[in-house]
């Protein structure tokens, strides 16, 4: 009699093998990266990842897929949240900063992960959601905020709000990985204070 499956140790086995793909990714790019790698640092064999995955492509989706639906599951939670919009700003500064080694290590994946859909139609789809999710949840702290009396009315420049602030970290992750004088906590503090600034005086 076939030996049963277990999905707990399934779901384990390939989330781990997802992280090891993310961090690779994180590293390197994913040309250079193989399923014997990956095998040989998640701790299971090559053909346990085959059996998962079928191929190094795949693995690659499923590790941008995994990214993605956690990065959209984390800033959603944070704008609907129960806290003021005050609070949830400095929630999302935070967990977008966390710290020099996560920022390093998103900037360089999501290089990798535009250099890896920019020919694949449907992982282009995928990744282009994934920031739509990004702008609601930033759109939904502003739209809280403009409630409050926190931010003044926005109105129809709410894409303009997101875009700017969208821009802001980007380039503010870029400069984190490229120069390594800024500190991470100060970049924090001093980037709340800008934003609020901005939305105080509306």
């Amino acid at each position: 009699m076939a030996k049963k499956k277990d999905p707990v140790l399934t779901k384990a086995r390939k989330a781990q093998i997802v992280k090891t793909a993310v961090r690779i990714l994180s590293q390197r790019p994913h040309q250079t990266m193989t399923l014997e790698e990956v095998a040989r640092e998640s701790g299971v064999s090559k053909g346990l990842i085959v059996y998962y995955f079928g191929t190094k492509d795949n693995l690659v989706v499923e590790a941008i897929d995994g990214y993605i639906e956690g990065l959209i599951e984390l800033f959603l939670s944070i704008a609907r949240s129960t806290d003021s919009a005050k609070d949830r700003l400095q929630r999302l500064i935070d967990a977008a900063f966390s710290s020099r080694e996560v920022v390093e290590t998103q900037t360089r994946f999501l290089v990798e992960v535009w250099s890896f859909a920019k020919n694949k139609p449907d992982m282009l789809r995928k990744v282009r959601e994934a920031f739509v999710h990004y702008s609601q949840a930033t759109k939904e702290i502003v739209q809280i905020g403009a409630k409050e009396g926190y931010v003044g009315d926005v109105g129809v420049e709410l894409d303009w709000f997101y875009l700017f602030m969208h821009a802001l970290f980007d380039g503010l992750a870029l400069q984190v990985m490229l120069d390594d004088r800024f500190d991470i906590n100060t970049l924090r503090m001093k980037l709340f204070q800008f934003i609020d600034g901005l939305f105080s005086r509306r």
